[in-house]
């Protein structure tokens, strides 16, 4: 009896996480509806049937930056083979934009985790 009770229990869970993720999946989705056409993608304008040129993609980064400039900044990190930027993206809510700043954003976050009993 207890193996059959087991057996269904976890039945019911796969049931509950596959319910779970599809609909974590439908979400995003529709996210891309709930934007304006100027902030979708090639990819996202052509339903994946196309991709973005390096330009294109550029100009993209540097018009969310433009858009959020306490949250977005866009630098590179070298140079590629065929002498264009490779593009960096640091994304942060704290204003780290700078390593100093990412170290002492990591110390604080390990900090608050600590102080909860949070696994690192």
């Amino acid at each position: 009896m207890g193996i059959e009770w087991a057996a269904g229990r976890i039945s019911a869970m796969k049931k509950i996480t596959v319910l779970a993720i599809s609909l974590l999946f439908s979400t995003f989705s529709f996210a891309a509806d709930e934007f304006s056409e100027e902030w979708l993608t090639v990819a996202e304008r052509t339903e994946f049937r196309a991709t973005s040129s390096y330009d294109q993609t550029m100009i993209y980064l540097y018009q969310l930056e433009a858009a959020a400039p306490e949250l977005i900044r866009v630098t590179d990190f070298g140079r590629s083979g065929q002498g264009r930027p490779l593009p960096l993206v640091i994304v942060s809510s704290e204003g780290a934009f700078t390593p100093e700043a990412a170290a002492a954003t990591v110390l604080t976050s390990r900090t608050w985790r600590s102080s909860f009993f949070i696994p690192t």
